[in-house]
């Protein structure tokens, strides 16, 4: 009997493991997801003119500039503070860029009401945009096990042109929903 011991010691260990990761798992889901495919990369790049040095450009052009490297850099504190910056000189930008770059970063740093406000921010008339807000609006989602609300905004995206720069089908499909 003595001889068995460690292997039960071992097995039972290892049972005890195996449950608590499966618990883990159903208990919270989307935390999980959210962790697994959040990234902080712009999907569709950072469009930004390498000619023109930081030097070259002036007032607010050089602000955004600064926050799209620091971003790059995946320097996302310096990254938000730049883009708040360029966001409150320029409450409605030209471009949907620096509103996406804002809220991935808030995103990243942990602030996730701002982040969502900024992601609110993004245009429904470009494709692009809408894309990135609901692919980043339901991760969000995903984090605060709001998985019904997570679900309809990926089903949307999964139906629009845009949805195939993200792996939708597969978040669907791991929550148990396709």
């Amino acid at each position: 009997m003595k001889q068995y011991f460690p292997f039960l010691c071992i097995a039972t260990t290892l049972l005890v493991a195996f449950f608590a990761i499966s618990a883990y798992r159903q208990a919270a889901p989307g935390a999980r997801l959210y962790n697994q495919y959040f990234t902080a990369n712009s999907p569709i790049g950072y469009t930004t003119d390498r000619a023109l040095g930081l030097t070259a450009l002036a007032g607010d052009a050089a602000i955004l500039e600064q926050g799209k490297r620091y971003h790059q850099d995946t320097d996302y504190d310096l990254a938000l503070v730049s883009l708040r910056t360029y966001l409150d000189h320029n409450p409605v930008p030209n471009d949907y860029l620096p509103e996406l770059l804002a809220g991935t970063a808030a995103m990243a740093t942990g602030n996730y009401a701002e982040a969502r406000s900024h992601l609110w921010q993004l245009p429904e008339s470009d494709s692009d945009a809408d894309g990135a807000a609901l692919w980043y609006l339901s991760l969000l989602d995903l984090r605060e096990e709001n998985l019904v609300a997570a679900r309809g905004k990926l089903r949307l995206l999964a139906g629009s042109p845009a949805g195939r720069q993200y792996p939708v089908e597969e978040v669907l499909g791991e929550l148990g929903l396709e």
